[in-house]
């Protein structure tokens, strides 16, 4: 067994396939992880790798991309949000059924957050997926949990990157990967959408137009939530903008709060929050990004051997320059 990893998996949306990554490049090179946390997409991916189940996740994830993920979205009407997200945990539960955090093989910690306090609340015993379901509840968006007169929802909120909730073990390495990374925008220019112009035909033509919208409001909603574009700054992108540059402060924050021996940064731009379609090159990511900073981890580790043993003191040799002194 090599040395032993404990794994800090931050939410971040469809860049949490990056964990997948991750985790496959610890594992072959020889890594073995006894402690996971984390929050959002981090308490999946985590779960699904403690459950042992993490390539059937990667399969799903993979066999539709986007549609996997959206064809699993059940609409309501709600003032907390307009999914519940029941419909995706029962999906997950056909390849990986639910059972207790402290049956894991691994030390599993998922985070989150009590709207009522602020508070962190850990999830370290009873059903995966109820804490799974509390920790993705994405406000406005995914409906909160509501358990023992406390409404939860997304651990991002106030613990993105869950370091705090590890259980170490004397001389393990501490892994943390953070998906709020720089740049938050990506470097090329957008060009901007143009607005939406009347067509010409009258207000008969203009009331078939919204007629036809209002019908199709499930597709505009989806649209409108689900646009990763940035292109034009709506009222759910700048939600979303908003959320996420917190959560980069607060991941920064812990980073620096820790003492991390392999930080894998994951940029914000490098992939939407609902950008599922994305998630073969984000797997792909994520194991590039572990490959390099594991190589100069361990160069630096054989460098430190290397110069770690002292050498034998020369006595003859300072014998010999004294008496060539006196």
């Amino acid at each position: 067994m090599g040395r032993q990893v404990a794994l800090a998996l931050s939410g971040g949306g469809a860049r949490g396939m990056a964990h997948i990554g991750v985790i496959r490049e610890l594992l072959s090179r020889g890594y073995s992880i006894h402690s996971i946390s984390g929050c959002s997409i981090g308490s999946v991916v985590g779960a699904m790798y403690a459950m042992g189940k993490l390539q059937e996740f990667a399969d799903f994830i993979l066999e539709d991309g986007a549609q996997a993920i959206f064809s699993q979205l059940d609409f309501t009407f709600s003032d907390q949000g307009f999914i519940k997200g029941q419909k995706l945990i029962e999906r997950l539960q056909e390849f990986a059924p639910d059972c207790n955090l402290e049956d894991l093989p691994v030390r599993l910690s998922i985070v989150a957050t009590d709207m009522n306090t602020g508070e962190d609340v850990v999830y370290e015993t009873g059903s995966v997926y109820r804490a799974i379901r509390a920790s993705v509840a994405i406000p406005a968006v995914i409906t909160a949990v509501h358990e023992a007169d406390r409404w939860l929802v997304d651990g991002g909120v106030v613990n993105p990157l869950p370091l705090n909730l590890l259980h170490r073990k004397e001389g393990d390495l501490l892994v943390a990967v953070n998906l709020y990374a720089s740049p938050v925008f990506e470097t090329e220019n957008v060009a901007d959408v143009p607005e939406k112009t009347a067509t010409e035909g009258g207000v008969v033509s203009q009331m078939r137009a919204r007629w036809s919208e209002l019908k199709a409001w499930k597709g505009n909603l989806v649209q409108s939530v689900f646009d990763d574009t940035h292109k034009k700054m709506g009222y759910f992108t700048t939600l979303r903008l908003m959320s996420e540059l917190a959560s980069k402060r607060l991941a920064e924050v812990a980073i620096q709060s820790a003492a991390v021996d392999a930080l894998i940064e994951i940029p914000i731009a490098s992939c939407g929050l609902f950008s599922f379609a994305e998630c073969a090159r984000m797997i792909q990511m994520g194991q590039e990004h572990t490959r390099n900073v594991l190589n100069v981890l361990e160069a630096k580790e054989e460098t430190r051997k290397d110069g770690s043993s002292p050498k034998r003191f020369d006595w003859r040799k300072l014998l010999r320059l004294l008496h060539r002194n006196a």
